[in-house]
């Protein structure tokens, strides 16, 4: 699959901290959700903070991790726990994942 996120048509809006990512789900409608644990700004567990938000608003949108391996060995069992769809390191993954979800 040689596909990249820009060939796929796909728009999206990007938040770099929790509480930008939670504004940008209470006024838009999403498709999918992807997010990076760690936040330089927050700390390394900042996408379990961000799913267990957005499942605590009773958001049903899928949430993806894209993410390093130590992050998911350190905190993937609990993101897959508080509702995540998916946890991966791999770009070819995210891309098929993404190709999935949204049925492109």
């Amino acid at each position: 699959m040689n596909k990249n996120i820009f060939e796929m048509h796909i728009s999206f809006d990007l938040a770099v901290t929790t509480n930008q990512a939670i504004n940008c789900f209470n006024s838009n409608e999403y498709d999918l959700i992807i997010t990076d644990m760690g936040c330089k700004n927050e700390n390394d567990h900042a996408g379990n903070i961000l799913i267990k938000k957005l499942r605590e608003l009773n958001c049903n949108v899928p949430i993806v991790v894209y993410t390093s391996e130590r992050a998911i060995q350190k905190f993937g069992s609990e993101a897959i726990n508080l509702g995540a769809y998916e946890i991966t390191s791999g770009i070819e993954n995210i891309i098929s994942i993404i190709t999935k979800i949204l049925k492109l």
